[in-house]
């Protein structure tokens, strides 16, 4: 199972001025991801374009696992996916701290992946 068609949208909301919205797809992955800058933080939108930047950066590693677990059975493929995920959420973090400064700022993050016929 792969990504072949998929929608997006974004909208600033009624709230803020400035959209604080990013998504990332990797259709040689087959993921998805989407950050929203947590309101009432600064820099919001720093924080979730330096999310997608960090899972932008796994690209390779991210499709190699992909095709990897497209092949593979059982569940441990899809168990490292979770993780590999997981580890990129908390660097993304850590990163969202460089960049602002340590100023008081956030993003929720939500990324899947389709793989083995799992998503």
């Amino acid at each position: 199972m792969a990504l072949h068609d998929f929608v997006a949208m974004t909208n600033v909301g009624m709230q803020r001025k400035n959209n604080q919205d990013n998504m990332l797809v990797i259709e040689k992955a087959s993921l998805i991801a989407v950050a929203d800058g947590m309101g009432g933080l600064e820099a919001g939108e720093v924080a979730s374009a330096t999310a997608m930047s960090v899972v932008k950066s796994a690209q390779t590693p991210l499709i190699q696992l992909a095709q990897t677990v497209d092949y593979g059975t059982g569940s441990d493929g899809r168990i490292q996916l979770a993780r590999t995920l997981d580890v990129l959420a908390h660097l993304a973090s850590e990163k969202i701290q460089e960049v602002t400064g340590g100023t008081q700022s956030g993003t929720t993050m939500v990324a899947g992946m389709v793989a083995n016929d799992h998503f």
